[in-house]
């Protein structure tokens, strides 16, 4: 190979040899796995029995979990930025929780997340129970504002007396329709 050859062919290899190690500079830079929810607790996600457990909205990913004490925790992930928000601990200035001291015993307490129509956040959490004297309807937190979630408020009234492995779907007209298991192991699906 002549000088003429190599400086050609260096010419042509040298920007192509940049870009592909750019790239891959640039693609690890943004493919990193990115740390949240450091707080997390004993099985901080459920199975797919308790979903979903984050849900997309105006370009952000919101993420519930079982974060300090299996409390019920949320962030949001900006997809544009690529950044987290702060972490809310939805219950920890909550009145009205049917038993907060048992959100650490039951991995089945984890969370999940809706949005209604109005753009208003709710979650349901601590839904687990087998038998009458444990049964449980969870507590259902919605948030203050629509869209906002640093501010939440107990909704009183339960969707039902015992509340096991809850799903949201959405269906005709703006409306949720919530599946669960009613009762223990041996409970209907509802």
């Amino acid at each position: 190979m002549n000088s003429k050859t190599q400086h050609f062919t260096l010419v042509l290899i040298l920007p192509l040899l940049i870009f592909i190690l750019f790239s891959t500079a640039v693609n690890s830079a943004l493919s990193q796995a990115v740390p949240f929810a450091k707080d997390g607790y004993l099985k901080m996600f459920y199975d797919n029995r308790m979903h979903p457990q984050a849900l997309e909205y105006n370009g952000k990913v919101f993420i519930v979990w079982r974060g300090d004490n299996g409390s019920p925790f949320i962030t949001s992930y900006d997809l544009e930025t690529r950044t987290f928000s702060e972490q809310v601990n939805i219950i920890k200035d909550l009145d009205g929780l049917k038993r907060p001291d048992r959100y650490p015993s039951d991995h089945h307490y984890s969370p999940f997340i809706w949005m209604d129509s109005k753009a208003y956040f709710h979650v349901l959490a601590g839904c687990h129970g087998n038998r009458p004297q444990r049964y449980t309807s969870g507590d259902h937190m919605v948030s203050k504002k629509p869209g906002d979630i640093t501010q939440w408020e107990i909704i009183e009234t339960p969707i039902n007396i015992s509340v096991n492995y809850p799903k949201p779907y959405s269906i005709y007209d703006n409306k949720i329709l919530i599946y669960f298991r009613n009762g223990g192991h041996l409970g209907n699906w509802i």
